[in-house]
């Protein structure tokens, strides 16, 4: 990738930092989960594609999820953190958030756990997509506003 190319797709991962409502923090750590470096200067060119994919799956800008590639070797822990990042998003007309939600979990993997560690890949990007459908459809951030 040429220092042009670095330059644009890092400021296309800043923009869709900011058009999911990223503070500073929340994005710094998001970057960490997906690459180990918590700034877009240290990594990789690999690393950058690879954050790329991921802001575009969140933003809906691609449809598919990501490939598997993280430092700690599985996107499985990658997701629980991301299901533990999205687990305080309450839609409006919701009485609990659907990733705390027994019947909810129940209904969309057919089984409740207590820990998203116990749930699979395909599982999690179930919840996660279902998640994404609700905040569309009940036009709530994504991602809420940290504490």
């Amino acid at each position: 990738m040429t220092p042009k190319q670095r330059h644009a797709q890092i400021g296309r991962i800043h923009a869709a930092a900011k058009s999911l409502g990223f503070d500073q923090t929340r994005y710094r750590e998001f970057l960490e989960v997906l690459t180990g470096q918590r700034s877009c200067s240290e990594m990789t060119d690999r690393q950058i594609n690879h954050a790329m994919d991921w802001f575009a799956w969140l933003t809906g800008r691609r449809n598919a999820r990501p490939r598997s590639f993280c430092k700690d070797g599985g996107s499985v822990k990658n997701m629980a953190r991301m299901a533990y990042a999205l687990a305080d998003v309450k839609p409006e007309g919701w009485q609990e958030p659907p990733l705390s939600s027994p019947g909810w979990l129940q209904r969309m993997t057919g089984r409740v756990e207590t820990a998203y560690e116990a749930y699979s890949e395909d599982e999690l990007y179930i919840l996660i997509e279902g998640l994404k459908a609700i905040c569309r459809r009940t036009y709530t951030p994504f991602f809420p506003p940290m504490a």
